[in-house]
């Protein structure tokens, strides 16, 4: 599993989840989300902020025009349509990881990336 770098915040908490099942995850529960969180954190989530983590994911998964992953009930499934294409994976890496003035991590190869995969 990747290391999540904040689990106060649904939407990089969504990336991390994405970025799992774009890894070869086959599926993560709400209850396994929950754990990682408690884990991390020390306390128990909200079945709030669980499900507000899941509205995300829900969201993306409606806008985007290949199926990444899938949610059902309280499972996010990773998608069977062949291999997560690397650019998503990328953007997901620097959503989570990327630029930052602690590390002094240039931005240049993301705006490439991002680039190649508008053009795609």
């Amino acid at each position: 599993m990747f290391e999540l770098p904040d689990a106060e915040t649904a939407e990089v908490i969504a990336d991390w989840v994405e970025l799992e099942l774009a890894a070869g995850e086959p599926h993560l529960s709400k209850a396994k989300v929950a754990a990682v969180l408690e884990s991390q954190t020390g306390s128990e989530p909200s079945e709030a902020f669980v499900s507000d983590i899941w509205q995300k994911l829900e969201e993306r998964q409606s806008r985007y025009w290949r199926q990444f992953f899938r949610c059902e009930g309280d499972l996010v499934y990773r998608s069977e349509e062949g291999q997560t294409p690397s650019e998503y994976t990328a953007c997901l890496l620097y959503s989570l990881y990327g630029v930052s003035d602690e590390y002094r991590t240039d931005p240049k190869i993301f705006e490439r990336l991002a680039a190649a995969a508008i053009k795609n």
